[in-house]
């Protein structure tokens, strides 16, 4: 008999769900019938693959409410923010030659516990087949000779361990991995504005976001504005739809994150974050960390250094020029932001900085319509936009004498 995987309520830290462990031969099995019906598959016409996709899309609507309350039950989200509306060569004399792209087959996705059904629809592939199983059989899986393309998201250590384990197969993989994305504020940003965009960047999904703001760089004091903004956020029942910060994933994760903030603490940064009955006295039972704004903070603290992946935001006051230094002064590269009222001073500096995303005046956005690429350790690969489906894509070049006389 297989071991069970029990899922744990972020909010109680009680069991919500039961799955049997996926084995190895169970995984191998797995493959075998979506590696045969590819041999159908791939000779649909697209109108009939874009129906098959399009009515596994609507069946995901019609149950958005039952999938949020389970993204409530899982992983902490507040119901307010689980359950949204779907949106859905040159030619040569005698001879013929074409490009044709196919598809490139049968793909594992591999995909992370804080937006599941998002990252799924976003890694898309012609077929896959949803499995559930521990690393080492999520190892013996991308070995499978029918596997065509890993696509893993998750941590920066999770895309060095798939790599390895395909390293004797060569085997494209898309891979969006950590972040640790920064921030600046320059002299003539609107404040208000600023504090409401960048803590809700910081704190939206407990800050369990691959693009969550991760760490400010102030030209200017945005402390009282940002703090008041804090104020506004609630740890209440994740039933509740005014509430908008849920517990973190696991004990393990609160604990990391709260070190990092306990961290620069003790090495003189100052907790700017106001009282607030609601943040100092959350339920001991679920995984709750509180929001914290951390003032006079320096860039070598662990905090700034490494991915917090929860709802924290230091900020350190910077020049223009030092912003550029620090801002690119980190192992990841996933996206970064510039606030200021002047566009062509924010363009000049968007030149600079090392990010696979670069917003003005916006953070921690995704849209569908655009590619969303990654930089330095935060991956390799595309999702979103027409481009995202190059990794899905094989190139075949052919090349044809014709008849001659």
């Amino acid at each position: 008999m297989s071991e069970r995987i029990s899922t744990l309520s972020p909010s109680t830290n009680k069991v919500v769900c039961e799955w049997d462990q996926t084995t190895t031969p169970e995984a191998e099995n797995v493959c075998r019938d979506p590696a045969k019906a590819w041999l159908t598959f791939r000779k649909m016409p697209f109108a009939q693959r874009k129906e098959i996709a399009m009515k596994a899309l609507a069946l995901i609507q019609e149950r958005k409410q039952t999938l949020g309350e389970e993204l409530t039950l899982q992983m902490g989200r507040p119901i307010a923010f689980g359950a949204k509306k779907l949106l859905l060569g040159q030619t040569e004399a005698g001879f013929k030659n074409w490009i044709v792209e196919e598809s490139i087959g049968l793909t594992v996705i591999i995909f992370a516990w804080n937006f599941p059904y998002l990252i799924i629809v976003n890694s898309f592939p012609p077929l896959y087949s949803p499995e559930i199983g521990s690393t080492n059989t999520l190892n013996e899986l991308v070995k499978i000779p029918d596997i065509n393309l890993v696509t893993l998201t998750g941590s920066t250590q999770g895309g060095r361990l798939i790599r390895e384990a395909i390293a004797s197969r060569f085997v494209p993989v898309n891979l969006e991995l950590s972040g640790n994305d920064p921030a600046y504020v320059g002299p003539d940003a609107d404040l208000q504005y600023v504090a409401e965009q960048l803590v809700h960047g910081a704190v939206f999904n407990a800050g369990q976001s691959c693009c969550a703001v991760e760490r400010v760089y102030v030209h200017t004091d945005i402390n009282d504005a940002s703090v008041a903004e804090v104020q506004k956020y609630k740890l209440r029942d994740l039933a509740d739809h005014i509430v908008n910060v849920g517990p973190v994933i696991s004990r393990a994760a609160q604990k990391s994150i709260n070190s990092q903030v306990w961290d620069a603490s003790a090495k003189g940064a100052v907790n700017s974050t106001s009282p607030n009955p609601a943040f100092t006295s959350p339920s001991a039972e679920g995984n709750y960390v509180v929001p914290t704004v951390s003032t006079q903070v320096s860039h070598d603290m662990v905090v700034m250094r490494e991915q917090t992946f929860g709802p924290a935001l230091p900020i350190i006051r910077v020049s223009d020029k030092e912003a550029v230094q620090l801002m690119n002064d980190d192992d990841y590269g996933m996206s970064v932001s510039v606030w200021t009222e002047d566009l062509a001073t924010g363009e000049k500096l968007l030149k600079l900085l090392d990010a696979g995303t670069v917003f003005i005046n916006r953070c921690d956005y995704s849209n569908p319509d655009q590619v969303r690429t990654r930089w330095k350790n935060s991956g390799m690969g595309y999702t979103h936009g027409p481009k995202a489906v190059d990794p899905l894509l094989k190139l075949k070049r052919y090349h044809i004498r014709e008849k001659q006389g």
